[in-house]
């Protein structure tokens, strides 16, 4: 005969709310453990967010651990949760910790381009100091991966500095990493700022022979007569390489 735990682990896995709803009203303890899951990771694990955040809203263990030393949080954060990660972020779990795998929970839901996630850890509990780190390296990956609606949401929310150097990322800004992943649609920072070989966003978009970026780079003020590292110009590897068409566009906006 099953146990009144079991009964509660099964109705969860069932998704039977009214038996839920029975049992914790009879005394069934709402953090038993059943193969080393609490009744939210089931729910969590079974992708059934109602049920999780209806356990939540009673006050279940937010922090316990399951079987693979992962939290309630991860497990969410990794399922793509958001309904769930906003309910346990509202209930005071911190939203800038890192996941198992040493990633910020915030940087992962940046690259699965997933707006609802990213939207549920942007909560006002980020102090001013978190938001602007964490928003600045997510809005490099943003740029990296071409997630352009995440772009918009993090400058909007994060008030991520887009000149600000990513030390660990070749001195790349957000601009840098855009342009070299051929993203054109990039929202204009300092247009000559340069990474750690000197290379300018200009270069980058030479060196991925994209004339369009280059283009609009031009005619947001980039200059063509900056050295990188060796003391070379753009125009000048154009001209050694024999790129005529980019020697045309180079001249074309070439400062006198």
């Amino acid at each position: 005969m099953a146990t009144p735990d079991q009964k509660l682990h099964k109705a969860v896995r069932e998704n039977d709310m009214t038996t839920v709803v029975s049992l914790l009203n009879s005394g069934v303890n709402i953090n038993c453990l059943f193969y080393g899951w609490t009744p939210l990771q089931l729910a969590i694990e079974n992708g059934l967010q109602e049920m999780a955040i209806f356990l939540i809203s009673k006050g279940c263990d937010t922090n316990q651990h399951d079987k693979s030393s992962k939290s309630p949080f991860e497990e969410a954060v990794v399922k793509k949760e958001a309904k769930v990660v906003e309910a346990l972020v509202t209930n005071g779990v911190s939203a800038t910790q890192n996941l198992s795998s040493g990633d910020s929970a915030l940087c992962y839901a940046v690259e699965l381009g997933c707006t609802d996630l990213v939207k549920a850890l942007l909560n006002d509990s980020l102090s001013d100091g978190e938001r602007e780190r964490s928003g600045f390296i997510c809005l490099l990956l943003s740029f990296q991966h071409q997630h352009n609606t995440l772009m918009d949401l993090l400058n909007q929310s994060t008030g991520a500095d887009l000149n600000v150097v990513h030390i660990d990322n070749n001195n790349f800004t957000p601009l840098i990493a855009a342009v070299a992943c051929d993203n054109e649609e990039i929202n204009m920072a300092d247009v000559n700022v340069q990474d750690t070989d000197g290379w300018t966003p200009l270069w980058h978009a030479y060196s991925n022979s994209n004339e369009e970026i280059c283009e609009l780079l031009l005619c947001a003020g980039a200059q063509t007569d900056l050295t990188n590292v060796e003391g070379k110009t753009v125009i000048q590897e154009a001209n050694e390489n024999e790129d005529d068409d980019f020697i045309e566009i180079f001249n074309k906006f070439k400062r006198v």
